[in-house]
């Protein structure tokens, strides 16, 4: 459940906390003619970036020319989170965050391994986001719908 407390008082904790929790979202580039495609994501909060990998025959690849900016949107698997975030989206290779990300399953999408030349590391280094916060609770959700449309009017 998504903490409302958090989401007040200090919302970028709550939204690199939902990352970690998280395992993919939608990623696009803005004013772009392609749709958001759904990406895993690598969180680094201490550099404020979002890592992907993906493959160079791809096209959000090929639309990518040198930084552009980019959209990563999630929401969590309980339904009580949705973030949007932007930023600078740029192929950027960084071993020690591949080695991070590394596992079977993006193993699975690349023959040659870590060294594939078809393999890219995306890097979007956020600089704004949005956030949405509700209760897990139906019961409390409809007490707060309810609340929210009593009025001492006609």
């Amino acid at each position: 459940m998504a903490n409302l407390e958090l989401a007040r008082d200090d919302p970028a904790t709550l939204l690199w906390t939902q990352l970690e929790g998280t395992r993919a979202g939608m990623l696009g580039l803005v004013g772009g003619d392609d749709h958001l495609q759904p990406m895993t994501h690598h969180g680094e909060r201490a550099t404020a970036t979002l890592w992907f990998l993906t493959r160079r025959d791809t096209e959000l690849f090929a639309s990518l020319s040198a930084a552009h900016s980019a959209q990563f949107v999630i929401a969590s698997p309980e339904q009580d989170f949705y973030a949007s975030m932007r930023g600078e989206l740029s192929e950027k290779r960084d071993e020690r965050v591949l080695d991070t990300m590394w596992n079977r399953v993006s193993a699975s999408f690349y023959d040659g391994g870590k060294t594939d030349p078809q393999l890219a590391m995306l890097a979007l280094r956020l600089k704004e986001a949005a956030i949405w916060a509700s209760t897990g609770s139906t019961l409390v959700f409809a007490w707060e719908i309810a609340k929210a449309n009593l009025s001492d009017g006609p």
